[in-house]
């Protein structure tokens, strides 16, 4: 993005209200790594590359958890998909928004050597550890995240069914249905 086109970028999302969401993805091409957003209640669309809507905070912010974590899905597929993506590369090592929560409920704790995250539920104090898609696959429980955490939570899924889908295509095995068919861990939901 040209150094103009980015102030101006950056502008629109700073006028954004940062205690609701208020924007959506209109669009993903996975082609062309764009995406379109729809600022909610105006017939405002924003158009960027999927690199740069990922490195912004307050992008990220302005969506809903369920739209932060498939934004951060489509980024892992890119990242998992090949490491030639110089760009791609390049915008996910110099993210810097580390996990930040300011309206979930649930909280990430830690990921550990399986992949699987360590996550609270911070009003219980209740610990759960679950793989990354599976946490991804579940509307109720993405939705407790603040978009930030749910984005990095989309963005190790994205990287895992990548690793899954080589794996697979390398020895012949099937643990994609595994990890698909995998269930989330039952909670009382109050």
């Amino acid at each position: 993005m040209l150094p103009t086109i980015k102030k101006l970028w950056d502008a629109v999302w700073a006028l954004l209200p940062d205690n609701q969401y208020s924007c959506r993805i209109s669009e993903v091409n996975v082609i062309s790594q764009e995406v379109i957003f729809h600022i909610i209640n105006k017939n405002v669309f924003l158009k960027c590359l999927l690199s740069d809507a990922i490195s912004n905070l307050s992008i990220i912010n302005a969506l809903g958890p369920s739209e932060a974590c498939w934004l951060g899905g489509h980024f892992g597929k890119t990242l998992g998909e090949t490491l030639e993506r110089s760009s791609a590369i390049k915008k996910a090592k110099s993210m810097s928004f580390l996990l930040k929560n300011k309206r979930g409920s649930y909280r990430i704790v830690f990921q550990n050597r399986n992949g699987e995250i360590g996550y609270c539920n911070q009003k219980t104090k209740q610990e759960f550890i679950e793989h990354p898609f599976t946490i991804a696959a579940n509307e109720y429980i993405v939705s407790c995240f603040d978009p930030s955490q749910a984005c990095y939570i989309g963005i190790l899924a994205g990287i895992s069914m990548e690793k899954i889908k080589n794996h697979d295509k390398k020895t012949g095995e099937n643990d994609w249905e595994i990890l698909f068919n995998k269930r989330p861990l039952l909670r009382m939901v109050e």
